[in-house]
This record gives C-alpha cells, structure tokens and sequence, in this order.
C-alpha cells in the first residue's frame, strides 16, 4: 500500500552550458531520482495511549484561561511494530465520521499523508469484537476482556453489512433466507441466556444468534417471507398469527415515546406532538393497566373544538357522580309514592292506588345502580 507522492517536473534552462562540478552532478541526480519524493506508507503500529479524558489532553490558551486542547481528543500515541521510525504524538484517526477508537496494546495500521500520521481501526487480529491486543500487550484497566468476553460477532449471511460495537450492540443490514428482500437489525445488548452463555463460555469464538425476545433492545425492519417469532408482552386477540412482510417491531423492557417541543417566551409549546395513524385497526394491549392523563380527553374525529368549534361536544359523565344524582331521583320517586299511597287510602288505611309495579321498579332500580359502573374504566374527579 506504499506509495511515492507524484514526481516533480525539472524545468532546465537549455541555454546555459558550460562544465560542471562534482556537487552540480550530485544535485542533478538527486532530482532525477525519488530524493525529493514523499514516501507514503502504511505499517502496523502498537496502540501506547489513548487521549479521551479531559485530563490527558494538553491544554491551550483560551482569553486569560487554560482549557483542554480538544482538537488532540481521540488521537494516540503509538510505536511502530518494524520499524524505528520515531512517531509524534496525537496521531489522528483516519476517517472523521466512522471512528472506532482502538484500546491500549491493540494493533492499527499507520499511514503518513501531506506530513502528517493517521491512524485506522484496530486490526482483526483475534476475530474478536471486543477487543483484538496481540497475548503479550496489556490494556489500561479501562476496557477489560471479563467484562466483555461474552460480546461476540454477529451471526450473518452471505451478503451482510455488520456494524458492531465492542459492548453488544450491532447494527446489520442483511436479507431474508431467499437472499432478495432487505432487513434491518438494530440490537443494543446481546442477550444472557444461560444456554447462550454456556455456549460461549465454551467456545470462545462462538458467534452471537441475534434473539428479539430475550436480547437487550431490538428493532427489526424486515420484509419477505420469514417471520419473526416476537413472545407478546400482553395478551392480545388482535396479534397477527405471523410477523411477516413488511414491518418495523420494537421490542425493549421500556418503551419512552416523548416529543419535548419547543416552548416558547410566553411558555406555550409550539410542537411537542405524536402522531400515530394506522390505515385500519388502532390496537392497544396491556397485562395489567392502561393510564390516560391529559388535560382534556376527546374521544372522536369530532370531540376536538380546534377542528369542530361549531359542533356541540358531549361530554363524558362520571359514575360516583351520576350514582348520587340518580340516587337522589329515585328518593324522590319513594318519596312521591309514598305521598301517593297516603293520600289515596280509604276508610279502611288501604290505598286504592296500585303502586306495586311503581315500587318494584324503583327497587329494581336501586339494585342496578352499581351495575352500570365499569369495572375496567375509570376516570379522575373532574
């Protein structure tokens, strides 16, 4: 991968002849030659220091204050593996927007260009994701192999692209098994299983068998025919019998959805809003409870009085309250019968009115009031 910069043109005046001297030949030689030719090489190097903490770095004069030089941050020291060629310190990465900053003792290749060193991502010396040190280096205490020995690569397929981390989390845009349709795989913590890890604990080169039911986090973007066997977290009569096709899954212990918005002088959010549409079925599943808070609750494309100012909302009603009014209702309705049975007595104390069917109803009533409560939904006080 070495290489010489491009030559110079010599430019030679044809007019001036004469004899020349034995420093005048040298010269001439020189520039005909590769003397004044930038070498450019590659050669691997040992990592010695990483700068990453603020307290590493040099520092630099900023007004009247002494301030980290942060330009220097995420560059190394390194010795050179070959050769003796003395190398500066804060070596830069390679590369400005993919960096995978190498650990203490590990090995990376070294290339010069326009004066200056560069350094590119660890070399693969193990196979590893972890970590890659050749057996005789030794790291800085940061990054340790047993805190990390069970992070492996991923399990892929002809085609694949994979990026990965050292600490179990991967992104791979693969296919599915007919090799046609793309997939996408975000996982971020390789799942504990204890026969995945008596797998690896085995064999130490054992890859990673991505699993969105017991892995840290997951999003799957898929298409095509293979299904993805997702375990529901709620009982739900509304699952599809087969993931598959088109879809994005998230599968996470939790879930945030947050939209801060931007709040303007007077404290009024200007955004701040989530959208979910669905073409056909809006389904929600929960195992134990489902919690709405908001100020105001419109049920319907018509409840909303920023849309439908014109048309007379209808409000909720609440069930303690509407208890107590129609409890007082069907007092007065006691109340009014036994008016009517006193005042329509006869001689004997027997009311000529018939109000049986009128007092079995007001019973009746009374014992289905606490029947028209909801026993699954509730509301606030207001």
């Amino acid at each position: 991968m070495a290489y010489f910069s491009p030559k110079k043109p010599i430019v030679r005046d044809p007019n001036k002849l004469g004899v020349v001297d034995g420093s005048q030949v040298y010269d001439m030689i020189q520039e005909a030659t590769d003397h004044y030719r930038e070498f450019h090489s590659t050669e691997p190097a040992i990592v010695n220091r990483v700068y990453m903490k603020s307290t590493d770095l040099p520092k630099k004069k900023l007004l009247n204050y002494e301030i980290p030089d942060w330009k220097v941050y995420g560059t190394i020291d390194a010795t050179f593996i070959y050769s003796s060629e003395p190398l500066p310190n804060y070596i830069k990465p390679l590369t400005h927007n993919i960096i995978t900053y190498p650990l203490k003792g590990e090995v990376v290749n070294i290339t010069k260009y326009g004066g200056e060193y560069y350094y590119t991502v660890p070399l693969n010396l193990n196979q590893k994701v972890n970590m890659n040190r050749p057996p005789s280096e030794r790291g800085d205490g940061t990054v340790v192999p047993q805190h990390t020995k069970f992070n492996r690569r991923v399990w892929s397929w002809h085609g694949d692209t994979v990026v990965q981390g050292r600490f179990g989390n991967s992104v791979k845009l693969g296919s599915d098994s007919l090799y046609q349709t793309p997939t996408i795989k975000i996982v971020n913590g390789q799942n504990q299983k204890t026969e995945t890890l008596q797998y690896k604990n085995v064999e130490s080169d054992y890859p990673h068998i991505e699993d969105i039911n017991s892995d840290g986090s997951s999003i799957y973007m898929t298409a095509g025919i293979d299904e993805v066997k997702l375990i529901p977290a709620a009982v739900s009569n509304n699952l599809p019998t087969s993931l598959y096709g088109n879809q994005i899954i998230l599968n996470s212990d939790r879930l945030i959805f947050n939209a801060k918005g931007k709040v303007n002088k007077e404290g009024v959010s200007l955004t701040g809003t989530i959208h979910m549409l669905a073409a056909d079925d809006f389904i929600l599943s929960a195992g134990d409870q489902f919690v709405l808070e908001a100020e105001k609750i419109y049920l319907g494309s018509d409840a909303d009085p920023a849309r439908c100012a014109d048309i007379v909302r209808n409000p909720l009603v609440k069930y303690d309250e509407l208890k107590s009014v129609l409890g007082d209702m069907v007092s007065v309705l006691e109340g009014l019968a036994a008016i009517v049975d006193s005042a329509t007595q006869n001689e004997d104390g027997e009311s000529t009115a018939n109000l049986s069917p009128i007092n079995s109803a007001i019973s009746s009533i009374k014992e289905d009031l606490p029947t028209i409560a909801s026993g699954v939904v509730f509301t606030n006080y207001k």
